[in-house]
């Protein structure tokens, strides 16, 4: 279990994810004292529920590996950077014309915060943008 008052959370060698949430499930992100502002998920390939960041409301960094191949929902990441925002954008796998589509869920504080040309990074390689 993660503890409570860690800031920093290096799950690194953690290549997949199949839990609905998986900080939520541990008790983390449902309280006003969560602490946790950085995740270290450089190594994660496999997702199978796109909403397991739920609960990180006081994320602010995020690392993800090269060529995200997942939908991946961040709006509830209300205090992420927009440096680590465009960190994932620029990280996404290019899905043109390969018949794949994925999603990448932001929230309206997100998009507040980046350009259309930012934004149009990850649809031109194919990707939804959504936002909620």
């Amino acid at each position: 279990c993660i503890p409570e008052s860690a800031v920093y959370v290096d799950l690194s060698g953690v290549t997949t994810i199949t839990c609905a949430s998986l900080f939520i499930k541990s008790g983390y992100g449902t309280g006003a004292d969560n602490r946790m502002q950085e995740l270290d998920l450089s190594s994660l390939s496999n997702v199978t529920y796109a909403d397991f960041l739920s609960g990180c409301r006081a994320l602010r960094v995020l690392h993800l590996a090269q060529d995200i191949n997942f939908d991946l929902n961040l709006s509830g990441c209300y205090n992420l950077l927009k440096s680590s925002v465009l960190d994932i954008i620029n990280k996404l796998k290019d899905l043109t014309d390969t018949g794949i589509s994925h999603t990448l869920t932001l929230g309206k504080y997100h998009t507040m915060e980046l350009t259309e040309e930012e934004l149009a990074i990850a649809t031109d390689k194919g990707w939804t943008i959504a936002v909620v």
